[in-house]
């Protein structure tokens, strides 16, 4: 399928046609010095006499064919495109979403360099084994929303990953119900592409609905993968006061807030979501990942416009060449012919 447009792959190159106003000077100029130099031979009524095989009305014409021929150049320059071409394409893969905690309790550094920035290397590896499946990444915290929908682009999903902060979400804490709802409404509904969740948590969750959203996947036929980041030690929050100095988190008494990994809800949810639990290790995950059956889908590629250039460049050579033909002397075997008698 096809869809009719024009544009120029670098219209800034049209700002040199204000070189126009220069060839115009210049011939200005060249005739203003001719004239000046042709009255010291004679009086403008013998100029025919002294010069007889000159040609004013050539110098203007050949002025002319060089000034389309560069405008032509201009044009070829701005590189003209046509014809955007949109192809159906289909492939085979699965539908992921990746479900990203971004609370506070994420910047433990329980697991070096802390349990966010572990993560996110983890997905940057995971998402080189897939080619042509389609991904999503939902962050979460208190709260959740899509930071990249289902896509094919692979290296939109590593660029979104590598800058994913715990910030990203004013409302802290850790909703893994709202984060499994948020990544459920990622999906197509083709039930014939096999769809998969990976929640990355530390588990921490004060929510009782989870489970609940786990049936409504399962419903759907969504299986639900979960990887636990941290250790089941208490370690504390680190963050930076005002003055970026780094300090711990405290609660209102102003004692220091610990943060360990709940293993026991990241377990329950996988095993009712038929997935498996995995801790700070997704490998496991990976190659389960890779035994899902490849279903057949179709996504739209847009291809490269259809580059036009060539036949401004040939236009700009044929008045080169037209010009070329043509000197500033009258023609002796046109001569005898007249239009006007």
């Amino acid at each position: 399928m096809k869809e009719s447009n024009f544009a120029f792959a670098h219209p800034e190159y049209f700002n040199l046609l204000y070189g126009l106003v220069v060839l115009i000077v210049l011939l200005m100029y060249s005739r203003i010095v001719t004239k000046k130099r042709m009255k010291r031979l004679a009086d403008s009524s013998f100029y025919y006499l002294v010069l007889p095989d000159i040609s004013f009305g050539k110098a203007v014409f050949k002025w002319f064919l060089l000034s389309c021929a560069y405008i032509a150049l201009v044009f070829a320059l701005a590189r003209p495109q046509f014809g955007l071409k949109l192809q159906e394409v289909k492939q085979k893969g699965i539908e992921l979403v990746i479900a990203l905690d971004v609370s506070n309790s994420m910047s433990a550094e329980d697991i070096s360099p802390s349990r966010i920035e572990r993560a996110k290397l983890a997905i940057q590896r995971m998402t080189d084994n897939l080619k042509d499946d389609k991904i999503a990444i939902v962050v979460f915290a208190g709260g959740a929303y899509t930071l990249l929908p289902l896509t094919t682009d692979i290296s939109a999903a590593k660029m979104m990953i590598k800058n994913v902060q715990t910030d990203f979400i004013k409302q802290q804490g850790t909703s893994i119900s709202t984060a499994l709802q948020q990544s459920i409404r990622s999906f197509t509904d083709d039930p014939k592409v096999e769809k998969a969740i990976v929640l990355i948590s530390d588990g921490e969750d004060h929510d009782e609905d989870a489970l609940k959203m786990v049936a409504r996947a399962q419903e759907k036929g969504i299986r639900i993968f979960t990887v636990g980041m941290g250790t089941s030690d208490g370690v504390p929050i680190p963050v930076k006061d005002g003055y970026g100095r780094r300090t711990y988190m405290q609660d209102r008494s102003g004692r220091v807030v610990t943060t360990k990994l709940n293993e026991a809800i990241l377990r329950k949810i996988a095993e009712q979501g038929e997935g498996m639990y995995s801790r700070a290790d997704f490998n496991p995950i990976i190659h389960e990942l890779n035994s899902f059956t490849q279903s057949e889908f179709e996504t739209k590629k847009y291809s490269e416009y259809d580059e036009k250039f060539q036949y401004f460049l040939a236009i700009a050579i044929l008045f080169i060449l037209i010009e070329s033909l043509f000197l500033d002397k009258k023609n002796k075997y046109l001569q005898k012919y007249s239009l006007f008698k």
